[in-house]
């Protein structure tokens, strides 16, 4: 009990904050047209210094099992999610045309960064080598998300897709560690100093990537609700929790088990068996003509039982993996 209380501990301000941001559209003050310039600012802009601020100096990021293993392991879960659920899509009622795309891709991708982050940072430390291998698999996510998972979600390869895998967060991670092979964090000198100025300044434009994504989530589920999207077949939803938060968790837990892999990856891997759906596939089932109603109802219930599954299943992968 006290280690579910620890995670719930853990959890409970992520929901705060993605409440937060639901008051502020309820409220007027964070409008939807400022939605698309404040992610741009955080995904181009915030989100890569939080990137260089775990990679730099961090041990573990030394090691290249971590480097390589942690791409590899958020690649092949993401694909492998997305799979099953495209698999398991008929059983809700759902084909091709009718849903079963839009399904696969919001129920296989779960939310690798607004949620997993402050979570992870709050449970193992701010400063834990954890937090680097956490973002290393982030990459291999979105280096499947814009390849495997606008593939299955559209059926076809999207032309941009270098332009978009060739993002910020990534030139970010092979410049941090680079930096950190180079030896940077340890320079003396007045190469030292200017580097130790450099972390601050980074440090608190990082701060705020996680804080302002979670608020955009939750004025994103503000209009969800008020649209009405939500209500529709009660197959999809419940499909999609069993798959979301139910199935593939205790899979990934299994699978770290299984796996002779670093201590950090273990708890990466606990970390993100543990989280609900991602928010933004409703904007690229929009964007790309999929079915936004069906990935309104997947993402919405994941995430609000997300309360109780998220402490669930990290209580339970730590406590078997002796952490």
């Amino acid at each position: 009990m006290s280690t579910f209380l620890t995670v719930f501990g853990a959890a409970v301000p992520v929901f705060l904050v993605i409440g937060a941001g639901y008051f502020a559209r309820l409220r007027g003050w964070l409008a939807p047209e400022a939605d698309g310039s404040v992610m741009k600012m955080v995904v181009n802009f915030l989100y890569p210094f939080l990137i260089l601020t775990f990679i730099l100096g961090n041990p573990a990021l030394k090691d290249p099992a971590n480097i390589s293993m942690g791409l590899s392991l958020g690649a092949f879960v993401t694909v492998a999610s997305i799979s099953l659920a495209y698999l398991a899509a008929p059983f809700g009622g759902m084909k091709v045309g009718t849903g079963r795309r839009t399904f696969a891709f919001s129920a296989g991708l779960n939310n690798y960064g607004y949620m997993a982050i402050p979570v992870a940072a709050s449970l193992f430390g701010a400063d834990s080598p954890t937090m680097g291998v956490l973002l290393v698999y982030n990459v291999g996510i979105e280096l499947m998300f814009w390849t495997f998972g606008i593939l299955v979600l559209t059926g076809k390869v999207d032309r941009g897709v270098w332009r978009k895998l060739l993002n910020p967060p990534l030139l970010a991670l092979v410049a941090g560690l680079a930096m950190n092979f180079a030896g940077l964090p340890e320079a003396g000198g007045t190469l030292g100093s200017f580097y130790h100025v450099l972390l601050a300044a980074l440090k608190m434009l990082g701060a705020c990537a996680v804080p302002l994504g979670l608020m955009v989530s939750g004025a994103t589920m503000c209009d969800l609700v008020k649209s009405g999207e939500w209500l529709g077949r009660w197959q999809v939803p419940a499909l999609g929790l069993f798959l979301r938060n139910a199935l593939l968790p205790a899979l990934c837990v299994v699978f770290a088990l299984s796996l002779s892999i670093t201590p950090e990856l273990k708890q990466v891997l606990i970390v993100q068996a543990s989280m609900p759906a991602a928010v933004f596939p409703i904007v690229l089932a929009r964007f790309y003509g999929g079915s936004p109603a069906v990935a309104v109802q997947v993402i919405l219930s994941s995430v609000i039982l997300g309360l109780l599954t998220i402490p669930l299943w990290m209580a339970a992968g730590l406590r078997l993996l002796g952490m």
